[in-house]
């Protein structure tokens, strides 16, 4: 055959070829030929999964690949693929807020949370801490929680787990066994009932005081707190007793 035939039909073979070939195809799509380790498939698995690197959807990818430093899966002459985009952590912790406030609205218990700090496991996941606190029906409550963000800084999505709770009752001094302590902590020092006044301090503790006429020429006056301990014992106190003698009624 003459060579110069050739020419035409080797060249209209090349344009049925590129005819062929989808315009898409020079988008980066990942496989798990092109990771050297199992670790390092890991890093590119994104929400949604948009390379298909986890078939079972176990949230492992490439589970075939060997573990740690070797040989890639792609040959000798293949490149390793660039590094996904990192997710910057102010980004994550912003998201992690949002999420933990969220958590807290829902939960009766909890009334606020307190930001523990962040830190990073991936380029594209950072873990967040918090400790949510609330008080209800005689009890403080305590919850520790972790907030998982995954993604990139335009496409993320967060993950509340590692939820430990834990409750103590919240003590509180009573008004009746507040006035009835008092009140006989300061007949102990009259000799007789006297009235007392009470006001409330705290919700563990009360101030008050007293005044009584020791005789009808002399009047006293003291001062008295009541404090519940942690223990649940009640400690009272007197102090600051006066007595003044009363000037003559005037005729």
């Amino acid at each position: 055959m003459n060579p110069l035939k050739l020419v035409p039909l080797v060249s209209a073979s090349l344009l049925a070829l590129c005819a062929i070939v989808p315009a898409g195809a020079s988008a980066i799509d990942y496989d798990c030929s092109d990771f050297a380790t199992q670790e390092e498939a890991q890093e590119y698995l994104l929400p949604g999964d948009p390379y298909g690197l986890d078939g079972d959807n176990d949230g492992i990818a490439c589970e075939d690949l060997p573990h740690g430093e070797g040989g890639g899966g792609g040959g000798g002459e293949s490149q390793p693929p660039p590094p996904p985009p990192m997710l910057d952590k102010s980004v994550a912790r912003s998201a992690a807020r949002d999420a933990a406030a969220r958590f807290v609205r829902r939960n009766s218990r909890l009334d606020h949370s307190s930001f523990k700090g962040c830190h990073r496991k991936s380029r594209q996941h950072v873990n967040c801490n918090f400790l949510g606190k609330g008080e209800a029906n005689a009890r403080r409550y305590f919850c520790k929680f972790k907030v998982s963000v995954e993604g990139t800084n335009a496409s993320h999505s967060t993950h509340v787990g590692d939820v430990r709770c834990r409750s103590e009752l919240r003590q509180v001094l009573r008004y009746g066994r507040a006035k009835a302590a008092m009140r006989a902590a300061v007949e102990s020092v009259a000799k007789k009932p006297a009235p007392v006044e009470i006001d409330r301090v705290s919700r563990l503790k009360f101030w008050g005081w007293s005044e009584w006429a020791r005789d009808p020429a002399e009047s006293c006056y003291v001062e008295v707190t009541a404090k519940l301990l942690r223990s649940g014992h009640l400690r009272v106190v007197t102090r600051n007793l006066q007595c003044e003698e009363q000037p003559p009624a005037s005729s």
